[in-house]
């Protein structure tokens, strides 16, 4: 079954929980009929680590490795101290156009160049179109994420994304509770803790540091009274190991907060109690179970998603371009032997050619003018025949009240419209017709005649028969019609 590896870079330790997939998928179908059956993890580690000690942390992580044996993606988590959370409100409203927008609002936060930087967003609010979303944002030092990617490739763990440890905690909230707001107190160490808050859609990350423990809790007070001045209803919920959470716990008692414990029912791991919450949220995160899956990889990713592309293309275009150049040396090489054969044929006809008695080459040239006189009888005979069947169309084409008073006929050369190996012969039809209505009908069956290309009326005039005192139609048309050649008998 497909798990996840969620593995937190605290500044002190390395914890890391293992989460299976379908169990997840399961507690949570126990969660929406009300169980309260706890959600199994099948691992979870805590080691104590300098995670700022590269050599510290790959030692780690190699032992976090073998003792876990996962297999699964590994989702990594650094402290959110070492990197920049903020929520943006881009001016561009459409989120696929909003990259260049939130690039630049980022880099107004940043201490460093947006260059040298790991980034990420993600939209915490859906948006119509007509006003900008707001977005949440996280950069971090490129140097210092990827000396922590080169301890995890040391140590045998291919990292899938990178998150950030209060997100993570807020991913898990989120996860509990479907609520508008959030106020989440991490307590991390004696005296450091850091505020979480999710508010009309915006996110504020706030660390809470101090030397001593008296100081720590002036501090964890004052900051709560600045969170309730502007959300007087919060009810804060914190999370953390029992020691550290309790105390963080009083303080904020003692300050009038209201305080609830945040806490995910998992079933017990062997040996002391582990603050499994932030690698918990990092594995919902490779489950695709996160509210926020910000990935600080992201943009690495593509770039290697695309140089893959870019290095399959060119491999590809490199195999159909030899695969061309192959198809086209074959052609050139078939192409040139069959020259060669040509050439071979050609010579040797000459050779016997040139063998041949003059006698014999007489007797071929007499032979050729010959069959060219035969050629030139047969298209006679044609040519004869064609005009024959041509006048015996017509004349079966004459109507009774129609009759002709000149023909005249020409032969062109052959043209693009002639049948191949004939002529074209155009002619002139002169006559009488007692009306144009019989004129026409003639004009409409020479069209019908079979071989007939055109039909063209030339002139139509009534006249007067001075002999007879009646009117007629004297008229003109002009025929194109193919001559065909006679068939091999």
């Amino acid at each position: 079954m497909p798990s996840t590896l969620g593995v937190e870079l605290s500044p002190t330790a390395l914890r890391a929980v293992v989460l299976d997939h379908a169990t997840l998928a399961a507690w949570r179908r126990a969660r929406a009929a009300n169980a309260s059956a706890p959600l199994h993890l099948d691992g979870a580690i805590e080691l104590p680590c300098d995670t700022a000690n590269a050599e510290a942390l790959t030692s780690a992580l190699s032992q976090l490795r073998r003792t876990l044996r996962s297999s699964g993606p590994v989702i990594l988590g650094l402290p959110t101290t070492s990197a920049i959370v903020s929520t943006l409100s881009p001016l561009i409203p459409a989120p696929k156009r909003a990259a260049l927008a939130v690039q630049f609002e980022l880099q107004q936060q940043l201490p460093f160049e947006l260059m040298d930087a790991a980034w990420h967003y993600q939209p915490l609010a859906r948006t119509n179109g007509t006003a900008s979303a707001p977005v949440l944002a996280a950069a971090v030092r490129r140097s210092l994420l990827e000396e922590r990617l080169r301890c995890c490739q040391r140590a045998g763990m291919a990292v899938s994304a990178v998150s950030l440890g209060a997100l993570a905690d807020l991913n898990v909230w989120k996860f509990l509770h479907d609520a508008p707001s959030a106020a989440i107190l991490h307590a991390l160490a004696p005296q450091a803790a850091e505020w979480i808050v999710w508010a009309e859609g915006r996110v504020h990350v706030t660390p809470v540091f101090s030397a001593s423990a008296d100081a720590f809790s002036q501090e964890l007070a004052l900051s709560w009274e600045t969170l309730r001045a502007e959300h007087p209803h919060a009810t804060v919920h914190v999370l953390g190991s029992d020691e550290l959470a309790g105390t963080a716990q009083d303080i904020l008692r003692r300050a009038e907060a209201s305080v609830e414990r945040l806490i995910v029912p998992v079933t017990p791991v062997a040996g002391q109690p582990i603050d499994t919450m932030t690698a918990l949220g990092l594995a919902l995160q490779g489950a695709g179970a996160a509210a926020v899956p910000i990935n600080l990889v992201a943009l690495r990713q593509e770039e290697a998603r695309v140089q893959r592309l870019r290095r399959l293309a060119l491999w590809t275009s490199g195999i159909c371009g030899a695969l061309t150049i192959g198809l086209l040396l074959g052609g050139m090489l078939q192409l040139r032997h069959e020259r060669v054969v040509v050439l071979q044929a050609l010579e040797e006809r000459q050779r016997r050619y040139q063998a041949l008695r003059p006698e014999i080459r007489s007797a071929l040239q007499d032979q050729e003018q010959l069959e060219e006189r035969l050629r030139q009888l047969d298209q006679l005979i044609n040519e004869s025949a064609g005009l024959t069947r041509l006048l015996a169309q017509v004349a079966e084409a004459l109507p009774q009240t129609v009759w002709l008073t000149k023909i005249e006929w020409s032969k062109t050369s052959t043209l693009p419209g002639a049948a191949r190996g004939g002529h074209l012969i155009e002619g002139v039809l002169e006559g009488r017709a007692r009306s144009f209505q019989d004129a026409t009908q003639l004009l409409e069956r020479l069209k019908t005649v079979p071989g007939m290309m055109a039909v063209r009326s030339i002139s139509a005039t009534p006249t007067i028969d001075a002999a007879t005192g009646k009117e007629f139609i004297a008229f003109a048309v002009q025929l194109q019609q193919a001559l065909q050649p006679m068939t091999d008998r």
